[in-house]
């Protein structure tokens, strides 16, 4: 059940038991699925440069809501409602602890049947763009039966300052493992399904520079 969120417009008193997560850049992308008519959709996701365990993600709901998801991989995950105004206009996003629950990613081990793969670099409007792609090393049988996807990121080097950007929890195990990714904005990923077949695709719209906060409402203690 989605919970509508308490937004603060100033300084909040903090308990020491409260957890915060800063956001520092705002990125919107255009949507697209192109198995479903071609349709397009907005997502905005607040990132940390220098942290990517966490992020959020903003979708419109109507003509005056969203929907905010924020995530800590492998740890919380919250799903809640938030007038669109209030989100522009809000330093502090408080989210009330019975809206959080806790989340693992039980799937850690199939990070072993899968690897980064490192493309040629491109030049594009003076900038260096590095490409790389997520793809399961299992066979064309056993692709189809656990119906093994895989991303294509093409990045923007330039701001080689920000951590990669990875939603997906297998796409961010894999590379908290290895680390061998180019630091940078993601200005388009495309999902390819078991078959190869090109599913959706995220390019890049706008980039905003933020300083917004999540914080947790509370003791929180089914979280610990």
């Amino acid at each position: 059940m989605r919970i509508t969120l308490l937004l603060l417009l100033i300084l909040p008193v903090f308990s020491f038991s409260q957890k915060t997560y800063h956001f520092d850049y705002m990125l919107t992308y255009e949507t697209t699925f192109f198995k479903e008519d071609s349709i397009k959709n907005k997502t905005v996701y607040l990132t940390n440069s220098k942290d990517n365990s966490y992020f959020a993600t903003i979708t419109i709901e109507d003509n005056l809501n969203c929907k905010l998801i924020f995530m800590q991989h492998d740890k919380l995950y919250a799903n809640v409602r938030v007038a669109q105004t209030e989100l522009i206009q809000a330093e502090f996003i408080t989210i009330a602890c019975d809206a959080i629950v806790k989340s693992k990613n039980n799937f850690k081990n199939i990070t072993k049947h899968y690897e980064y793969i490192s493309l040629k670099d491109s030049l594009m409007q003076n900038k260096t763009i590095a490409a790389y792609t997520l793809k399961s090393t299992y066979s064309l049988k056993k692709k189809l039966k656990n119906h093994a996807g895989s991303n294509l990121y093409i990045v923007d080097t330039s701001y080689n300052f920000h951590l990669p950007i990875l939603t997906h929890p297998t796409a961010y195990e894999e590379w908290k493992i290895h680390k061998n990714l180019p630091n940078g904005i993601y200005i388009e990923k495309k999902f390819f399904n078991e078959l190869d077949e090109a599913f959706s695709s995220e390019k890049l719209i706008s980039i905003s520079k933020i300083d917004k906060t999540i914080v947790t409402d509370g003791d929180c203690r089914h979280l610990r």
